[in-house]
């Protein structure tokens, strides 16, 4: 399952739980689409100020739902059970150093909310 591939396989989450919470976030990234997309399209390229072509590329990223669906679930994951992402984030910042690049999205994403 998903939930596996991110490093939750001992962690158990009442799925009932996880679903009201993938929903709430699903509620809010609809309410919010633009000003997330636009910090992450911002985070991403590192500039405050995009070009239009930069914004072009990033089209498919906010169209790609398979993505969009990843991210409502592994964040619904995080909130339910916080030790259990500190898990994956040291493995992960372990193999790809990306520990500071999570910090700064849920950052980035926790001013619009």
């Amino acid at each position: 399952t998903l939930l596996e591939v991110l490093g939750y396989n001992g962690c158990l989450v009442p799925a009932m739980r996880l679903h009201a919470t993938c929903l709430t976030l699903l509620d809010l990234v609809y309410l919010l689409h633009e000003p997330i997309y636009e910090s992450l399209l911002r985070a991403s390229i590192e500039n405050s100020t995009p070009s239009q072509l930069q914004g072009e590329k990033f089209t498919s990223v906010k169209e790609d739902f398979m993505l969009l669906a990843v991210g409502i679930i592994a964040a619904s994951a995080f909130i339910q059970n916080h030790e259990c992402w500190s898990q994956v984030c040291t493995t992960e910042q372990d193999q790809h150093g990306c520990g500071a690049f999570a910090e700064h999205h849920w950052y980035c994403l926790g001013k619009h909310c």
